[in-house]
């Protein structure tokens, strides 16, 4: 089973929960992340217990959705009720059955959501027992959004805005009562009047270029650090972390020689670019989906670039949000970084050798299973395993994020 995680956010940026999306790669991609015909209710959750519901959601609500036949099964009994929302699908019809599993889900402690909820007066009894209905927004005009909240609102329940894609309609949905949204346009970007890079951060993108430029000889790598204190002291704070077991390094000529230049660098572009994600409070989701991405198109650049470095996609997979975390243009951001070409391709345009294991993070990320199973024969690996390496880089991710908290 391959499964990725999409954020749910609050009225203040936070992140409420992640929806689980969820099937089988198959020839068939699952309607709505659920592929009913080879997923039965156990073999669902039981692949979550194994997988572990902390790894995907770091101790925030899961959201999967549930189909008729897991409900009544009652296959959420082996899930702990404080840590999931039990879905229900929007072909889910509210017959008797239904109500009545619905009345025990509740009893037990579980927490009821609606997807994809269009008015109909056989939901009242399920609405009674919903705490969260989902309503896609995408190409709704107000009046009928307003129309659906009014209608709710006699329910105690909270609106989730699904399909989100533009800051106007998100602020439209905010205005009508909506409090949780998801969509599209959490990771897109707006661009804004901005200074750019600070100086500062222009520093470390020259010092990582240095750094990854074979040409430089390791004396002039380490003069890079030498004019700038600051630098230097973040970067062995890093290299010391301890996550990286505290190894004591006093001096960057050492962290060379015991880490390498590639690495290093590596460092230095999270470094980069989680200074550009502080200032914004409501970036942190970002950072972690940029770090993520990094991670795994790292781990996939073996089969898709079939080459030794894997340094230039992890590089690729970091920068993709650059422009959505900054509000520049990736353009003007990659000029400022004087990246090089193939990378600077691999971000603009999706071309180039290192585009590839970011198109496939990226349907991944969609859970787009029939395309995610496209990307990964076309370049020679086991669609199946593109699975256990999105998790591997959820759990890589947050151990980086923590050595990169005490810089």
């Amino acid at each position: 089973m391959c499964v990725a995680r999409q954020p749910i956010f609050g009225t203040a940026g936070d992140v409420a929960g992640y929806e689980l999306l969820y099937g089988r790669i198959s020839s068939n991609e699952a309607a709505g992340g659920v592929d009913r015909s080879v997923l039965s209710a156990d073999v669902l959750v039981r692949a979550f217990i194994d997988i572990g519901l902390d790894q995907l959601t770091a101790g925030r609500s899961a959201f999967m959705k549930f189909t008729r036949e897991m409900l009544l099964a009652r296959a959420y009994r082996l899930l702990p009720p404080e840590s999931v929302v039990i879905e229900l699908l929007d072909t889910v019809k509210p017959d008797e059955d239904v109500e009545a599993a619905c009345e025990a889900l509740v009893d037990a402690g579980y927490s009821l959501a609606l997807d994809d909820f269009a008015w109909d007066p056989g939901y009242r009894r399920v609405l009674e027992l919903a705490t969260i209905v989902k309503v896609d927004v995408l190409d709704q005009p107000a009046a009928r959004l307003d129309e659906i909240a009014q209608r709710l609102a006699v329910y105690d329940v909270r609106l989730l805005a699904a399909r989100v894609e533009t800051a106007d309609v998100r602020a439209m949905c905010a205005g009508l009562g909506y409090e949780l949204f998801q969509g599209s346009y959490y990771a897109r970007p707006e661009m804004e009047m901005t200074q750019g890079l600070t100086s500062d951060e222009v520093t470390i993108a020259r010092a990582m270029n240095v750094l990854r430029d074979a040409r430089t000889a390791d004396a002039d790598a380490e003069a890079a650090f030498s004019a700038d204190v600051s630098l230097s002291s973040k970067l062995l704070r890093m290299v010391n972390s301890p996550g990286r077991g505290g190894r004591g390094v006093e001096s960057v000529s050492d962290a060379v020689q015991l880490s390498g230049r590639t690495e290093l660098s590596k460092w230095l572009a999270l470094l980069l670019v989680s200074s550009i994600a502080a200032r914004g409070p409501a970036n942190r989701e970002l950072l972690h989906l940029a770090v993520q991405r990094a991670r795994m198109c790292e781990l996939l650049a073996t089969w898709t670039c079939r080459d030794r470095d894997t340094s230039a996609p992890f590089l690729v997979g970091l920068f993709s949000l650059l422009d959505t975390i900054s509000g520049m243009p990736m353009v003007d951001l990659l000029e400022s970084m004087t990246l090089a070409p193939p990378l600077r391709e691999a971000l603009v345009g999706r071309a180039g050798p290192y585009a590839r294991p970011l198109t496939l993070v990226e349907v991944y990320e969609q859970g787009a299973w029939s395309r995610v199973k496209q990307h990964a024969t076309s370049s020679g690996i086991d669609a199946a395993h593109v699975g256990t390496l999105y998790l591997q880089s959820l759990a890589w991710t947050r151990d980086r994020l923590l050595s990169l908290a005490g810089t």
